[in-house]
């Protein structure tokens, strides 16, 4: 698996322990990043350093990776996949903290990701979101996924029900 990228604006590269104040700051406490997302907000560092640890040992296993803005250095989200089948790749976790929506790094963080799965063979990507999440949809839509289903789902810290949208790339 590769260890880094790196975009105009952007590295993506594996956490550490010290980003929790990073990421409490800047995505984990805003509520309008949690809105869609399956996780609730921290409310402290220390609510950060838990979520950061627990997600640093699913990083060790999984195809995970911090978002770090270049100009500040600081980790502002996460990205990762799974590969789900025989050259089809999916369960693309990508969140950006609030602050940092509307500038074009979700673009940038998919480009770079969809390139690597190319270059692991991908033939087919699978991405959704969360119904309502408007900026993943043009995201999704910018970038050539096709919608193909909406599947209902409940969230486990809460039960509430909501639906989650599906989109195909065909490589």
């Amino acid at each position: 698996m590769k260890q880094q990228f790196e975009t105009k604006d952007l590295i993506i590269k594996k956490g550490k322990i010290e980003d929790a104040c990073n990421m409490h700051e800047n995505f984990w406490s805003q509520e309008e990043s949690a809105r869609y997302m399956l996780w609730t907000v921290t409310k402290t560092v220390e609510d950060a350093k838990s979520k950061l640890s627990r997600w640093l040992e699913w990083q060790k296993e999984h195809t995970q990776w911090l978002i770090y803005e270049k100009s500040t250095g600081e980790a502002i989200g996460f990205v990762g996949f799974d590969e789900i089948g025989i050259n089809k790749f999916g369960n693309i976790g990508l969140g950006i903290g609030s602050s940092y929506v509307g500038k074009g790094y979700g673009t940038q963080v998919m480009n770079i990701i969809l390139d690597y799965m190319k270059s692991l063979g991908a033939s087919e990507v699978e991405y959704s979101h969360l119904s309502g999440n408007i900026p993943s949809q043009k995201l999704a839509e910018k970038l050539g996924f096709k919608y193909t289903r909406k599947e209902k789902r409940v969230r486990e810290w809460d039960k509430q029900e909501f639906d989650e949208l599906f989109y195909t790339l065909q490589f």
